[in-house]
């Protein structure tokens, strides 16, 4: 220990001897390690942390898969919920659960709300009892059991204004009444963002098997389970259904997850531990980086290196001293890496804010992504250290005695130079190919036309109970606010949508009239390629029995659907009087702020019907971009990924050029002592320079070629192998590299070859 505590000082005094060298070694370290510390605190608070409940790395989902039909992660029907919770031997406890909206009403508004029915084990599972009060019952969940309402923290605060005395009031959930019998604690919102929670009343016995309603699945697992053993439970319980009951269950298997996965999903979770591989990546090229510095600051001190092996120091004590260096540098990194992803996080909780980001995540510098920032900078410290440290220990002392440039020759560190700056510039082509598909993908989205008209277009949705079946009341509701708003059939004058062949929709197109659709171009294009589209009929839904043929009227353009991946789908149009739905949204045109409408739009809603809520009200152009969330932030995080890893790589090129020149002071003396003019040596470094960028940029475009793959997720309305980010990304490297090389170049030339000839 003594001897660790001395080679930790003098490494400190050491490097700071050499104040640059020690500046840009710890910034590229800290780099690497606060964009990775950053993205993996993304990751373990999205994808391994599990529910943040007492038991939340054990509470698992059962679903179940139909490869033949290709079925995948779909919940349980009500009837095989109820075998599953019978026969399974791996939980504790197996819940059910349903989230959806309801309208709350009474008071001074209704509110549409997210709710969530529950079976009475639900809460048990998870291990959160309620602030105030008590959650729901046995005997509450059963179909005739007690209507009872356990409220959000947020909601017993904002509708009910934390009233102490709110339980055994009364409330009105979709019309019913509901008693408050508990409120759950300030960060609980289970499943997700919910505010209320019901008792799941559903009669297995009310519909026939494998038709009812389905239901999300949960459980803890017992002491000495795993997912993996709950997977075979159940999946041997699911064969015994499929024998038993041949017409619902045949060819369904069920298996055990985490909530996390059956949450995000494969996509996302894909894209996140691509993300997590790319910031590895930049660390990688902050590593080779520090390398190839530290290897440098080992040939500039082979000579003190020999006399110290002349006096006796051991080849351990010798790389026991450059590990130390390295050492330092990396707790220096670690510190200010972790405050760069402190700032990371901050800015992305701030990206995500009025998201659908997953309220369950909690993302932060937790024990665990601290730890993980510690072993990265150990890591960092063996990969960037070890090279240089055993390649100092080979030093021959005779020969560094005896000259000084053989023992530099001696360390063969010139070819791994170089091939550390060609690995660099591969992963940066790869980050940077990827960055440029962000770059395009974000700029589409925030040019794209919609197809539609969204300056000052007020949008809210507006929903009856779900309960409600009186259709007649629905459509007499929404005609009287069409009245006032324009939504149908003034929908298409209000977005300005014009029709392209046919006709858009009138009043006449009433209940009782021909069922008539309005289709987009698109939609011809993928299903009616022959003929005229005007007079042909469709069926939405021809397995549903009573499905109506409906006659198209219309072709409206290709307008934008809200999906990133399919930005505008085949989209079919019906009047609202001809298909009422318990929801909708409408839309008025403003000539100024649409925001400003919030109130009175609110007002003439609540006159039509108290218990009809207006809820989201937002902006049509905000409506747009919040399925784009995920593009923009995730796209603009790759942009930083690969910037940074350019300048890495720019660095690292740039310290190896200058290293080289430095080496060969007196051959550039020689050569222009002999008449080599200046524009010669330039080209010579150069083309030395140029060389290893290729071979590198080689490399890199192969591997990017095999990465973007992987990204398609977030790409939006960009090819993954557009030639055109290829070829940006070749000019951006070839340039920012040239520039690396010429510096140096440049310099070498100035020198005096006299005084070069001389010093060596």
């Amino acid at each position: 220990m003594p001897s660790l505590v001395r080679d930790l000082r003098y490494a400190a005094r050491t490097l700071r001897k050499t104040p640059g060298f020690t500046a840009v070694a710890i910034l590229a370290l800290a780099l690497g390690i606060g964009l990775t510390t950053a993205m993996f605190s993304v990751v373990y608070g999205v994808l391994i942390r599990g529910l943040p409940y007492p038991h939340g790395d054990r509470i698992a989902i059962v679903y179940r898969n139909n490869p033949a039909q290709g079925i995948r992660r779909q919940s349980l029907p009500i009837q095989d919920f109820v075998d599953y919770r019978a026969q399974q031997q791996s939980f504790t406890a197996l819940g059910a659960y349903v989230p959806g909206m309801v309208n709350v009403s009474g008071g001074e508004r209704a509110e549409r709300v997210a709710a969530t029915w529950v079976t009475a084990d639900v809460f048990q599972i998870l291990g959160v009892q309620p602030m105030l009060g008590r959650a729901i019952r046995r005997g509450e969940d059963a179909p005739s059991g007690a209507h009872v309402a356990v409220l959000s923290y947020r909601m017993w605060r904002e509708r009910y204004d934390g009233d102490a005395r709110i339980l055994g009031k009364s409330i009105r959930v979709d019309g019913l009444p509901y008693t408050v019998v508990g409120v759950m604690p300030k960060r609980f919102a289970f499943p997700d963002a919910e505010q209320l929670w019901l008792p799941l009343q559903t009669d297995p016995l009310a519909s026939t098997r494998g038709q009812g309603p389905h239901v999300i699945t949960i459980g803890e697992l017992k002491p000495g389970a795993t997912l993996a053993s709950a997977g075979a439970d159940v999946g041997a319980i699911a064969q015994r259904l499929a024998l038993a009951y041949p017409t619902s269950d045949t060819g369904f298997e069920a298996t055990a997850g985490t909530f996390t996965d059956w949450s995000i999903g494969p996509g996302p979770r894909r894209l996140l531990v691509t993300m997590l591989g790319a910031v590895f990546c930049v660390l990688l090229i902050a590593c080779a980086n520090v390398m190839n510095l530290l290897l440098g600051r080992a040939m500039h001190r082979t000579r003190e290196v020999g006399i110290r092996t002349a006096l006796g120091a051991s080849r351990m004590a010798i790389i026991r001293q450059f590990l130390a260096e390295a050492l330092v540098l990396s707790v220096a990194s670690v510190a200010i890496g972790v405050s760069l992803a402190y700032v990371g996080m901050v800015a992305f909780h701030r990206a995500t804010v009025n998201t659908n980001f997953p309220s369950f995540v909690q993302i932060g510098l937790h024990l665990q992504v601290l730890a993980f920032a510690a072993a990265v900078g150990v890591v960092a410290t063996l990969v960037s250290g070890m090279i240089p440290a055993v390649q100092s220990s080979r030093t021959d002392v005779s020969e560094v005695l005896k000259d000084a440039s053989r023992g530099v020759s001696g360390l063969h560190i010139g070819r791994l130079s170089k091939g550390l700056v060609m690995f660099e510039t591969a992963l940066s082509c790869a980050l940077l190919v990827a960055a440029g598909l962000m770059i395009e993908s974000v700029a589409k989205m925030r040019t794209m036309d919609p197809g539609f008209a969204t300056t000052n277009v007020f949008t809210a949705g507006v929903a009856f109970p779900d309960v409600t079946t009186d259709t007649a009341r629905q459509v007499a509701a929404f005609q009287q606010l069409t009245n006032t708003l324009a939504v149908s059939p003034g929908f298409f004058a209000t977005l300005d949508i014009a029709s392209s062949q046919g006709r858009v929709f009138t009043s006449a197109d009433r209940a009782r009239t021909l069922p008539v659709a309005v289709v987009t171009q698109r939609f011809v294009k993928r299903f009616l390629q022959h003929g005229d589209p005007i007079g042909q009929r469709i069926r939405l839904d021809p397995s549903r029995r009573g499905s109506p043929w409906l006659t198209i009227v219309g072709v409206v353009p290709d307008i934008f659907g809200g999906d990133p991946e399919d930005p505008r789908p085949p989209i079919v149009f019906q009047p609202f009087a001809q298909a009422p739905t318990s929801a909708v949204y409408i839309a008025a045109r403003t000539a100024g702020d649409p925001m400003a409408l919030t109130r009175s739009v609110r007002d003439v809603v609540s006159a039509v019907d108290p218990d009809l809520p207006m809820y989201w009200p937002m902006s049509l152009a905000d409506a747009i971009a919040q399925p784009l969330w995920f593009v923009r932030v995730f796209g603009t995080m790759f942009m930083v990924f690969g910037l940074i890893a350019l300048f890495l790589a720019t660095v690292g090129l740039y310290a190896v050029m200058s290293f080289s020149v430095s080496r060969r002071t007196r051959e550039m003396g020689i050569r222009m002592a002999l008449g080599a003019q200046r524009r010669n040596v330039v080209r010579l470094i150069l083309g030395q320079g140029v060389l290893q960028l290729m071979v590198g940029m080689l490399a890199g475009l192969a591997l990017a070629a095999a990465i973007v793959q992987l990204l398609s997720a977030i790409l939006f309305d960009v090819q993954p192998r557009d030639p055109v980010v290829f070829g940006g990304v070749v000019i951006a490297l070839m340039v920012s590299g040239v520039l690396a090389c010429v510096v140096p170049a440049v310099r070498a030339t100035r020198t005096n070859p006299l005084t070069a000839l001389r010093e060596e």
